[in-house]
């Protein structure tokens, strides 16, 4: 089953930052968080009943969710989104980013004592679409006290497997450099047309 989760890692967290602002008194600050996490369910409803979407609507979901965790952490998370316009229009399965990228802040940034950095790129070479997240934290082989069950990536494998069989990959490895993580994610380059 190619099962889409609808419940976005973190929600509680969210809701509790934005309770944390307006008792502080930062009510514009919680008003945008609010805006953010609503346009973001807004994108994932409207994206889960496809089975592709065009990356350009995946990293509006991707800027939407770094835009709540920049709230979070302001001072912390120092966040980049590219692709080029022939990536933009390429066929992603949704919320395919999002859970790469939430790895990359809880098991890279969240472990620096000071800001770090998440990039989220994308481009076309030949007939494959690459797609990177990259962040620098500790590195794959880093200590990370912060244990999960490692469903998000298996779960974007299996959706990879699914969707795109011996024709995609995932590999996760030391970002270059040797300080932090890269996942590259490689898929058929299409737009909906040509599918």
């Amino acid at each position: 089953d190619n099962e889409v989760r609808h419940d976005l890692p973190g929600n509680f967290n969210t809701l509790h930052t934005i309770g944390q602002l307006w008792r502080s008194g930062r009510a514009d600050e919680a008003d945008a968080m609010l805006d953010h996490l609503g346009a973001l369910f807004q994108k994932v409803r409207a994206s889960t009943d496809q089975v592709f979407i065009p990356l350009e609507e995946e990293l509006e979901m991707v800027e939407e969710y770094l835009a709540i965790e920049r709230a979070r952490f302001p001072h912390r998370l120092l966040p980049e989104v590219a692709a080029d316009a022939r990536a933009r229009r390429c066929g992603v399965p949704p919320l395919l980013l999002q859970p790469l990228v939430e790895n990359a802040i809880r098991h890279g940034i969240s472990l620096r004592p000071q800001a770090g950095r998440v990039s989220v790129s994308g481009r076309v070479e030949g007939e494959r679409l690459i797609l990177d997240v990259v962040d620098d934290g500790p590195g794959p082989a880093g200590p990370s006290p912060r244990s999960g069950s490692g469903a998000g990536l298996a779960n974007v494998r299996e959706r990879l497997e699914h969707a795109f069989g011996v024709e995609q990959s995932l590999t996760l490895e030391a970002a270059s450099g040797g300080v932090g993580t890269r996942v590259r994610v490689v898929l058929p380059a299409f737009t909906e047309m040509d599918r």
